[in-house]
């Protein structure tokens, strides 16, 4: 799935340090927003929620993991959700202990997405024996090429 990613700048007064936009089918579904932590710096997952439930209501608070690469591995617990019938916002902790991500899901692109996701997957799993045969056949290929051309080299030069 492609995606776009986006930094702030230092002097940007909003909290936001960096964006990532997913898309499938030329289609948004997914942003992932991360938070500077030192812009953050003191709040709690309690201030952030109800500063977050300000712009979408009330929040959930589930029992759940999400996919979501960081340091604390492949998934991370939502700190709190949003939900109506078109988005998912979940809050959850992000790639190092003082910051937070704020995902906001299309859902119905996103169960596109998904199983895009999973089609791809069961793809590379189908087709990673032959690719590592032809990465092995690349790697003898220029290893042939770079001895013919040292032969070349050489050949002509040699005096016995």
């Amino acid at each position: 799935m492609p995606a776009i990613a986006w930094s702030s700048g230092a002097a940007q007064r909003d909290a936001l340090r960096s964006a990532v936009l997913r898309f499938c089918d030329d289609r948004l579904y997914q942003i992932v927003g991360t938070y500077d932590s030192e812009r953050i710096q003191g709040l709690t997952e309690a201030d952030l929620v109800q500063a977050v439930s300000r712009t979408y209501g009330e929040g959930t608070t589930p029992d759940v993991q999400i996919p979501f690469k960081s340091s604390y591995g492949e998934t991370a617990r939502v700190i709190s959700r949003w939900e109506n019938a078109e988005y998912l916002v979940d809050l959850v902790p992000a790639r190092d202990q003082y910051s937070y991500a704020l995902i906001i899901s299309m859902k119905r692109v996103t169960q596109l997405a998904d199983a895009a996701i999973k089609e791809a997957n069961r793809l590379d799993v189908i087709e990673a024996p032959q690719r590592e045969i032809d990465l092995q056949d690349l790697k003898e290929a220029d290893s042939r090429r770079e001895l013919e051309k040292a032969r070349s080299v050489n050949l002509r030069n040699f005096r016995p």
